[in-house]
């Protein structure tokens, strides 16, 4: 009796463990300003379930100069972003939100990168890219390779913008 209660027990965390499992995949987060050294990211969360960490972030968009690896079994639906303003001495927060599609896009980005130092292209993998712009804009993209000058050909897609809301931050 314990032996076959056992087996069925076994049996049923196989298919169930199978099942409820959902395959992780690796993407980059990346965090970029449009100035240097005005920027202070103190907060990036998706879907109210995982963080990023960011801190200081530098030029220019849609580069992602700061990054964190993840693995996640999902794209999120939005992000929400708060970060310090140097420049204007003040606290902003914005809610970014996606389409629902993003695993979907992700999945249809070439792998293939074009830098200009290689002859070859180079392989790319799925990007999130979030850069806060001068007048307090936060904008995240989907892109198969983060950004800098050496870059020839990449696919970049807007997937939401957002102004910032000043605010006061407690003590």
């Amino acid at each position: 009796m314990s032996k076959s209660l056992f087996l069925i027990l076994l049996a049923w965390c196989l298919v169930a463990g199978c099942s409820a499992n959902p395959k992780f995949e690796k993407y980059t987060f990346n965090f970029s300003a449009e100035e240097d050294d005005r920027f202070f990211i103190t907060d990036a969360i998706f879907d109210r379930t995982f963080g990023a960490p960011a801190g200081g972030v530098g030029c220019c968009l849609a580069t992602g100069g700061a990054s964190s690896s993840l693995r996640v079994s999902y794209y999120p639906s939005y992000g929400e972003f708060t970060w310090y303003d140097l420049k204007h001495k003040q606290f902003y927060k914005a809610k970014v939100e996606y389409p629902d599609n993003v695993q979907e896009m992700a999945a249809n980005l070439p792998r293939e990168v074009w830098l200009f130092s290689d002859d070859e292209p180079v392989e790319g993998g799925p990007e999130l890219i979030t850069s806060v712009t001068s007048d307090n804009w936060v904008i995240t993209w989907l892109a198969n390779y983060p950004g800098g000058p050496n870059i020839k050909k990449r696919e970049l897609i807007e997937l939401g913008r957002a102004k910032g809301v000043p605010f006061e931050r407690e003590p």
